[in-house]
């Protein structure tokens, strides 16, 4: 299992249906991928207080979550986008504490937040961009690719491999 890291690179909201989307920046500098998937609206609104370094007046649950991690003597060691079945993404949330190490499933959308709060790295496995569409993904340019976001974010197709099949140069 080949793990490929990831980024936020921005969070967009469809002007017509409001969905929330995020999109991740995949690979290393020069050959990224951009990932579009729609979240909900906590966690969207979640991820724009990170992003933007704005102080919540109140601990989101993603801050207890690592906060009463880590008062229990473990970390936050990475998230995994880790799978993708019938249209639905998958993820997992590595932990360490004294020498054991573990696995927790998680959504995504909670992963990604999970991730920023406790400064850890995200990274998406290489068999989750084949089943995507990126194996076979067409050189766009990056104009190009930004002008089709909206599309690729928002359309429902019956093979949602195409969905994605997206790739910068």
């Amino acid at each position: 299992m080949a793990l490929i890291p990831m980024m936020i690179d921005g969070l967009r909201v469809h002007p017509e249906n409001f969905e929330k989307i995020v999109i991740l920046r995949i690979g290393s500098e020069g050959e990224d991928l951009y990932l579009p998937f729609a979240i909900g609206q906590a966690e969207f609104d979640a991820l724009t207080v990170r992003i933007k370094g704005e102080g919540s007046l109140i601990h989101l649950s993603h801050d207890l979550f690592v906060s009463v991690t880590s008062q229990l003597g473990a970390s936050v060691n990475s998230v995994i986008l880790s799978d993708f079945k019938q249209g639905t993404f998958y993820a997992r949330l590595l932990l360490d504490a004294d020498r054991v190490h573990m696995e927790l499933d998680c959504r995504p959308s909670d992963a990604l937040n999970i991730a920023l709060s406790a400064n850890a790295p995200m990274f998406i496995e290489e068999e989750v961009l084949q089943k995507v569409g990126f194996a076979e993904s067409v050189p766009y340019t990056a104009k190009k690719a930004k002008d089709d976001l909206w599309h690729l974010a928002t359309t429902t197709v019956e093979d949602n491999s195409s969905l994605y099949n997206l790739r910068l140069s």
